[in-house]
């Protein structure tokens, strides 16, 4: 159906000899018969490739451009996918949490993550979180706001020990994919700027959080970002903004938190070089080292903290759905799937869009039944959802849609790169239960890690007071 899955790829989803897609050899048409569909798949050795591609290549950047001085701590976002079993093969491997709820804290624990590893993010953090995240011990507070200072201040002094901060930055550079997830921008509601960070690592205003330790900055400008000046224009503000928090007097900053963002391709264009992105964490790094390296206690060394999420996770899933009717209309074609938008959220709310792939080989389509797509306007594909916004792929000439054109009623097709930022927005709206989740291992091993909810299940928590009875 079409080239842009590389046949010789050895994990995550390729097309066999036979020209069928699988995901790690597993057989697609199986796993829909024994779990059903719309399913989520994710290769093990995707993920597993994924992180250690970023981790090997980021820490070996750290560590070469501070002599030595400076150890990386890569720390997955638990936004882009939070499910217990991916966060707990990330964590044997090595890897820390990022985390913007309390509920991601509980997850991040139970999965197994050390508490020394844990970064909790966040721009409205509640109280019961704030207590939460100094009981477990975690590495660090990023806070944005004078007022979460203050009650991590007073819960800090009941617990009776310091809690370590960094102030999130606002340098006014916007680097997300689309305007929805750009975070970095002066007006956004995220961070502080460098106005009121210098007010409040003064000396005056330390006195008035004793029972804080200012260990650091920390920005993240955006998810989706692809192009890597825009991080070398954050990070150099935030370098500028070190030196000026040492120059008043706030000499305890020792962590620099890079934050995440980098981008993924979904197909259309090439993804943002790893290697180029390494660049540039070398070039911060060199110049932050020798100012972070005065304010080390003894046992530690200074740490640049990284939250990559989607660069992790994402190209290790797809969701697995099929063709429920093919409808030619108004000299349109809608090829309708049994996925909707309460499975896959982002096309709909961000107008995103996922390469769709036929798991049969592309030679096997029969003739469309329909219309010639030469005598077609347009070709789209959708959902069942009774809303005009389910839709994946929206309308495109039959030259340009001719991936998907031939796909047949009753066919499986995959939406690709759908492990982040996928299952984890999925809802329950029209009363769809969401898809299931199965995980792919060594040698076509699968193991459901999501069972299939049904209607009754969702009902469960559902009462209807006596007296409507």
């Amino acid at each position: 159906m079409s080239s842009s899955v590389n046949p010789t790829r050895s994990v995550g989803f390729f097309r066999d000899e036979s020209g069928r897609l699988s995901c790690d050899g597993a057989d697609l048409s199986a796993l829909a018969e024994e779990y059903g569909t719309p399913l989520y798949l994710y290769s093990e050795a995707a993920l597993i490739a994924a992180w250690t591609n970023f981790h090997t290549t980021i820490a070996e950047a750290v560590r070469h451009a501070s002599h030595e001085a400076a150890e990386a701590l890569v720390c997955y976002s638990l936004k882009a996918n939070p499910h217990l079993a991916l966060v707990s093969l990330l964590r044997s491997l090595g890897a820390g949490a990022d985390l913007v709820s309390g509920g991601e804290l509980t997850r991040a624990l139970a999965a197994g993550v050390p508490p020394e590893k844990i970064v909790f993010a966040g721009v409205a953090k509640s109280q019961a979180e704030l207590r939460q995240g100094v009981a477990a011990g975690i590495l660090q507070f990023n806070v944005e706001s004078e007022s979460e200072l203050a009650d991590l201040n007073a819960i800090a002094e009941g617990a009776k020990h310091k809690v370590a901060v960094a102030l999130r930055y606002t340098p006014d550079v916007g680097g997300g994919g689309t305007d929805k997830i750009t975070t970095g921008r002066a007006g956004d509601k995220f961070g502080l700027s460098r106005e009121t960070i210098l007010q409040l690592v003064s000396q005056d205003l330390q006195h008035d959080f004793p029972h804080l330790d200012f260990a650091g900055l920390s920005v993240h400008i955006g998810s989706q970002v692809f192009d890597t000046a825009s991080f070398r224009s954050a990070w150099q503000k935030l370098l500028r903004l070190f030196q000026e928090a040492h120059a008043a007097g706030c000499t305890t900053l020792r962590r620099a938190d890079l934050g995440g963002g980098l981008g993924i391709s979904y197909g259309t264009t090439p993804a943002p070089s790893l290697n180029d992105y390494a660049a540039e964490v070398a070039s911060f790094t060199k110049d932050f080292t020798p100012l972070a390296l005065p304010a080390v206690a003894d046992a530690e060394t200074p740490l640049v903290l990284f939250e990559p999420g989607r660069r992790i996770v994402a190209a290790a899933g797809g969701l697995l759905t099929r063709v429920l009717r093919v409808k030619d209309e108004a000299g349109r074609r809608f090829v309708l799937l049994d996925a909707a938008m309460n499975d896959l959220i982002r096309p709909a709310l961000y107008g995103t869009e996922h390469r769709l792939e036929a798991v049969a080989p592309p030679v096997s389509h029969q003739k469309h039944t329909g219309k010639p797509t030469a005598d077609l306007a347009g070709i789209s594909v959708a959902g069942p959802i009774c809303e005009t916004s389910d839709v994946f792929l929206p309308e495109r000439a039959p030259e340009q849609a001719s991936a998907w054109s031939q796909l047949q009623e009753g066919e499986l097709a995959v939406f690709l790169d759908t492990g982040a930022y996928g299952a984890t927005m999925a809802s329950a709206y029209n009363s769809r239960p969401p898809a299931a989740e199965v995980l792919v291992r060594a040698d076509a091993r699968h193991k459901c890690i999501t069972p299939r909810r049904t209607v009754d299940s969702l009902m469960e928590s559902e009462t209807i007071p006596s007296d409507l009875l």
